[in-house]
């Protein structure tokens, strides 16, 4: 299955800039190193879209708090046609575990309409209760972004509500619902696959996404010198065996 991640960015200040760089690392050594790309508005550029390293920039004035529903639907829009099975949209303060995330992602049928996060929420405002998938984590498959972007959506909320208004309960009957796998504000856990950090001191989320991302670097090394040990071991019992007089030496 092919994943596109794309992860939602802005230009704020240096703690974002330190998430941005701490994610990019992180992400260049997953499964899905070559299709993950973060997404901001930028108003310096000479097209309406470019791409430069791992950066999709949109051209515009950024606007942290209203925009993004224009900034999602924008860039849906530009990689509507991409090469991909289900697109992921998360944001720069989220990690995902995406050894262990991707074979949750591989049972869904990607033919279908489907639409998940890794939390549900209900979002009330006047006369709006709209459930929702949250824009940490948005699960989306190619017939889904074909909906969403040949539609209008309503741009007085955030886009992750925005998106839960159009599609539920009119075109998908259930949120796929990964919650049993998130977590706020926490440590490393081999049982939490989608980390949510955001608090009141932004400088700890940005520190806590570093031990987070290095904590899963180190245990995929582990793992992969443990296989590699495993094969050399098999390996050279074989080469042994073909040896009678070393047999003694097997052990």
């Amino acid at each position: 299955m092919k994943i596109l991640n794309l992860i939602l960015y802005s230009l704020n200040d240096e703690i974002y800039l330190s998430m941005y760089h701490t994610l990019s690392s992180y992400l260049k050594k997953q499964n899905i190193k070559d299709f993950t790309y973060f997404f901001y508005c930028y108003d310096d550029i000479s097209t309406d879209v470019e791409i430069k390293d791992d950066i999709i920039l949109l051209r515009g004035k950024e606007k942290v708090k209203w925009g993004t529903i224009a900034k999602t639907m924008k860039v849906l829009q530009f990689v509507e046609n991409w090469d991909y099975d289900l697109i992921v949209r998360t944001n720069i303060s989220t990690i995902i575990d995406w050894e262990n995330f991707l074979p949750l992602l591989n049972r869904l049928n990607t033919n279908e309409i489907i639409y998940g996060a890794g939390y549900v929420f209900l979002w009330e405002e006047d006369e709006y209760k709209i459930t929702f998938g949250a824009g940490t984590s948005i699960v989306l498959s190619r017939p889904t972004i074909n909906l969403l972007v040949r539609s209008t959506l309503n741009e007085r909320f955030f886009d992750d509500v925005s998106i839960g208004l159009f599609l539920y309960p009119k075109y998908v009957k259930e949120i796929i619902n990964f919650k049993d796998y998130y977590a706020f504000n926490s440590e490393y856990s081999d049982k939490i696959l989608i980390f949510r950090n955001k608090s009141d001191d932004r400088g700890e989320d940005a520190e806590r996404m570093k031990r987070i991302c290095e904590r899963i670097i180190e245990r995929e090394e582990f793992i992969f010198q443990k296989s590699y040990h495993n094969q050399i071991k098999k390996l050279f019992n074989h080469k042994l065996k073909s040896f009678p007089r070393l047999k003694n030496f097997e052990n």
